[in-house]
């Protein structure tokens, strides 16, 4: 790998963002995923958005950087946005199961196959920092 500008700025993603995003572990993907959904900051999604453009290139998908704003969007944001998260709807003052996400309160998963196999990604690493901690908190 070369690179021709290697300047880290806040305000875009450039070459060296990426070089730090192929060096993250699943463990550090998953932190940054809980910190997002827990306490989002600007670096944290930037990093993550990196990330998830590296992965995409690396898994070949055809638009690396759409996908990984798709997979973003709703890994940030998974509530249902008709019932705005709660499972239902009220029309003429009587209560109803929401018809989008049939009470589930989860918006679906993004259709893009690619976009899909980003989340896939993030969740498995998700799992897999879990499971270390929970082997971590276990007594012995």
């Amino acid at each position: 790998m070369h690179s021709s500008d290697l300047s880290d700025e806040a305000h875009k993603i450039g070459q060296v963002d990426l070089i730090k995003a192929s060096g993250m572990s699943k463990a550090s993907v998953a932190s940054h995923y809980l910190r997002i959904i827990t306490k989002p900051s600007r670096s944290d999604i930037e990093r993550m958005h990196a990330e998830l453009v590296h992965e995409g290139k690396v898994k070949k998908v055809a638009s690396p950087h759409d996908s990984a704003t798709e997979a973003m969007a709703w890994l940030i944001d998974q509530k249902c946005k008709p019932c705005n998260g709660t499972g239902l709807k009220v029309k003429e003052a009587k209560t109803y199961t929401c018809s989008k996400c049939k009470g589930t309160m989860l918006a679906r998963e993004p259709s893009s196959k690619d976009a899909q196999l980003l989340i896939d990604h993030v969740m498995d690493c998700k799992r897999t920092h879990s499971n270390n901690m929970n082997k971590l908190l276990r007594p012995r």
